[in-house]
């Protein structure tokens, strides 16, 4: 299998999964980037302070365009959804569906 068979293969398993990610190719290579719902759920599980105020900083950006429910599922199975309403409430203007504040 050659690299782009194998990206492909990675990329058809992750859309299986329902993963959200972008793949750039450069060089003959392909470089990984995770999505910023991907970075925020992560940031959860480690809690660290510099990993809210990061999550705050990405929702604060990109919070209107973001995939909440894909957020919020994840945040649900690492017991972390508290976290992250509260996280979302301390940013202004993010209008989130009142369903996923409950």
């Amino acid at each position: 299998m050659n690299s782009i068979e194998v990206t492909a293969a990675v990329a058809k398993s992750l859309d299986q999964l329902q993963i959200p990610c972008m793949i750039v190719g450069a060089y003959s290579s392909n470089v990984w980037f995770p999505t910023p719902e991907d970075v925020v759920i992560q940031k959860l599980r480690w809690q660290r302070r510099k990993d809210l105020d990061d999550i705050i900083g990405i929702l604060a950006v990109s919070g209107k365009t973001l995939d909440w429910q894909y957020l919020y599922g994840w945040a649900e199975r690492h017991g972390t959804s508290d976290i992250l309403k509260q996280l979302a409430s301390a940013v202004q203007d993010l209008n989130l569906p009142p369903e996923l504040m409950q």
